[in-house]
């Protein structure tokens, strides 16, 4: 499958809107950065960070960086 491209905001919104569809998007702090292709293909990377805990054990957050980068690149102009 061929990835999208997209610009920084847009993945940054993208990866706001998987955040939501599982938990609060506002309970993450999120770090994203452009970089040269890895052996995946995917030239961007994040980083979330869970900053306000509600208790819950659901762990799907961690998957929302990997579909991500499977289905996005950013734009590298």
């Amino acid at each position: 499958m061929e990835r999208q491209v997209v610009e920084m905001s847009e993945l940054d919104q993208l990866v706001q809107d998987e955040l939501g569809k599982i938990e609060s998007a506002k309970d993450f702090g999120v770090a994203l950065w452009c970089q040269e292709p890895d052996k995946s293909g995917a030239n961007w990377n994040a980083y979330l960070r869970r900053i306000a805990c509600n208790g819950s054990s659901d762990t799907r957050w961690w998957d929302v960086v990997p579909k991500l980068r499977a289905e996005f690149n950013l734009n590298d102009q």
